[in-house]
């Protein structure tokens, strides 16, 4: 292209530069078939080194996500689920092609999971939803352990995934929290839940802190305090930006919205 990238200087604004009116979309065609695995583990330590095997092997999912030990809890607390007690964290892999290649790419799969204590298999998407459901229910279930929540979704390198949510568990220990994690773990993206009562000032303050300690842990295992929802209100992104280019981007800002009346106070 000539000149300037506007279009994704646009798209990755969060509502700070304009309002887009029209939007040209290229669509891409669905696959013809599609398979799912929900696998369980002993931990979350096994459970991420068995996707390491995955990953080394050359089979290359289209999902794959994670939920640590304190998700497999609310889980349980809030409704029924197919796997054993000694399942404690879960793996959920999606393989996608033709019709011919998802049967094979699915074998493949399943070899490199035969150290799992239990799994459940889908194909297509009537099958594929009762396993993606246990994934979708995580948010809601998680209101057991507060009535509110900060949410994180922090990313890091994949082969820091396990230490990094050890740490971010730990963090959430020592103010008295506990870590809702899981999130996208074929790109190291956490969603790091904690929950707590607004109504309480002294857990409203410690859960604010324990949220600003993640951010700050993140970026010390290389990472990125976002790896998909962007700043927003929470995150104070100059701990991730240097100076100069912090200083680039207000500037910008300003070119587009001199009166500061475009999501004021968000993003950057």
């Amino acid at each position: 292209m000539i000149g300037l990238d506007i279009s994704r200087m646009f798209v990755g604004s969060e509502g700070t530069l304009g309002i887009v009116t029209k939007l040209y979309l290229k669509l891409l065609p669905k696959p013809e078939s599609s398979a799912s695995v929900l696998v369980g583990y002993p931990s979350l330590d096994a459970a991420l080194s068995s996707m390491s095997k995955v990953f080394t092997a050359g089979i290359l999912p289209c999902a794959v996500e994670f939920m640590n030990e304190t998700v497999l809890e609310i889980l349980s607390r809030t409704g029924d689920v197919p796997w054993p007690d000694t399942v404690k964290s879960l793996l959920l892999f999606q393989v996608d092609g033709s019709r011919e290649t998802v049967p094979l790419e699915n074998a493949r799969l399943a070899a490199q999971l035969d150290d799992a204590l239990w799994s459940m298999q889908g194909v297509g998407k009537e099958e594929e939803d009762r396993l993606w459901a246990f994934r979708r229910r995580v948010s809601s279930s998680s209101y057991v352990l507060g009535p509110d929540r900060i949410g994180g979704d922090m990313a890091v390198p994949r082969g820091s995934l396990l230490k990094a949510v050890r740490r971010f568990e730990a963090i959430a220990a020592s103010h008295g929290k506990r870590l809702i994690g899981f999130g996208h773990a074929g790109d190291g993206n956490i969603h790091a839940n904690l929950h707590y009562d607004a109504s309480d000032p002294d857990d409203a303050r410690r859960t604010a802190a324990a949220h600003h300690a993640l951010d700050d842990a993140a970026l010390e295992f290389g990472g990125s305090l976002s790896g998909e929802h962007g700043g927003g209100c929470l995150k104070d992104v100059g701990k991730q930006l240097g100076a100069d280019e912090l200083e680039a981007m207000r500037a910008a800002r300003r070119l587009f919205d001199p009166q500061g009346i475009l999501n004021p106070g968000k993003g950057y």
